[in-house]
C-alpha cells in the first residue's frame, strides 16, 4: 500500500471515531479530549521525529494507540500511570469502555489495521515506505 493511500485512511478513520466517540457514546466529547492529549504530546514531540506536523502526528498515534489497547487489552497497572504518557491510558480506557464500536469503525472504513502496524511514524511522514 502506497503511504498516501495509508495516510488517507488514518484521516479518514480518525474523522470517523472522533465523530462516533464524540455523539454515539455517553461520554461526551471523549474523542475530543483524546484527541487534545495526543496534540499536547505532538506539539513536544515534533522536534523529536524531525518530520510531520502535529496534525499528522496526532492522527497516527490516535490510531496506533487504539490499535494497541484493542490488542494488548490490561496491559497497564496502576503503577504504570507515572511511566506512560497519558494518552495510552486514555486510549485503554477507550478500547474497554467501546470497543465494539472501534472495532466497527475500523470496519466500516475498512482500516488496514495489518498495514498500518507495519510501519513507523517516521516512514509514513517520509520520502519512502
Amino acid at each position: 500500500m502506497k503511504k498516501i493511500q495509508l495516510q488517507k485512511h488514518i484521516t479518514k478513520t480518525v474523522n470517523r471515531l472522533l465523530y462516533r466517540l464524540n455523539n454515539e457514546t455517553n461520554g461526551g466529547d471523549i474523542g475530543s479530549c483524546y484527541m487534545k492529549l495526543l496534540k499536547d504530546q505532538a506539539r513536544s514531540d515534533c522536534k523529536f521525529f524531525g518530520t510531520g506536523t502535529v496534525a499528522t502526528q496526532s492522527k497516527f498515534f490516535f490510531i496506533d494507540h487504539l490499535i494497541d489497547a484493542m490488542e494488548y487489552p490490561d496491559r497497564y497497572t496502576i503503577a504504570d500511570v507515572i511511566k506512560i504518557i497519558p494518552s495510552r491510558i486514555y486510549a485503554e480506557s477507550l478500547s474497554q469502555n467501546w470497543f465494539t464500536l472501534i472495532e466497527e469503525t475500523f470496519k466500516q472504513t475498512e482500516f488496514p489495521i495489518k498495514e498500518f502496524k507495519k510501519v513507523r511514524y517516521s516512514q509514513l511522514f517520509s520520502e519512502s515506505i
